[in-house]
């Protein structure tokens, strides 16, 4: 601590640590399926998966949200709110456009490790992805997988600039 903050470690050091966590954890038998998530085979939350798949999910209660039908839309958090006109204490609700739905998953795939489907991906994305794709896989920081692409561990560390730059 320096004068009551927190001092953080440089993105070197931050860097070192994730891919050696990552590497201990496979030693231990737990393997990295998504960018801050390992599991045992077979083992892995299905709940985050959903979320990272696009798959729908209903929520129930104060604050829940859920996604159903391409619409997002969350409960209130107000419990006076929510006691008072449940179930219809909806605070928010999103629909996105196909531009970004288009964005969000290529996003949320490439947050797996499994990645994303080349095909996939230039139909998403059209001619820059495969630009995208050769200076990922020349860099080091993507990987190919048979016909799928994902990020390497220490392309996880800047995946949200990488993505950015191919949108």
């Amino acid at each position: 601590m320096e004068r009551g903050r927190a001092v953080l470690p440089d993105e070197e050091v931050v860097a070192e640590v994730y891919v050696d966590a990552i590497e201990r954890l496979a030693r231990a038998g737990f393997r990295q399926y998504e960018i801050s998530n390992f599991a045992r085979l077979g083992e892995e939350c299905r709940h985050n998966l959903r979320y990272w798949t696009r798959g729908e999910y209903l929520g129930f209660g104060l604050g829940a949200h859920s996604f159903i039908g391409g619409e997002r839309f969350a409960n209130t958090r107000d419990i006076h709110r929510y006691i008072a006109i449940s179930p219809k204490a909806i605070d928010f609700v999103e629909r996105l456009g196909d531009l970004d739905v288009r964005r969000e998953t290529i996003f949320l795939r490439l947050r797996q490790t499994a990645g994303i489907d080349y095909g996939e991906l230039e139909r998403l994305c059209g001619q820059e992805a495969t630009e995208w794709i050769d200076r990922g896989l020349r860099d080091g920081w993507l990987e190919q997988r048979g016909a799928r692409v994902a990020f390497t561990p220490s392309g996880f560390l800047f995946s949200n600039e990488f993505i950015s730059q191919l949108f």
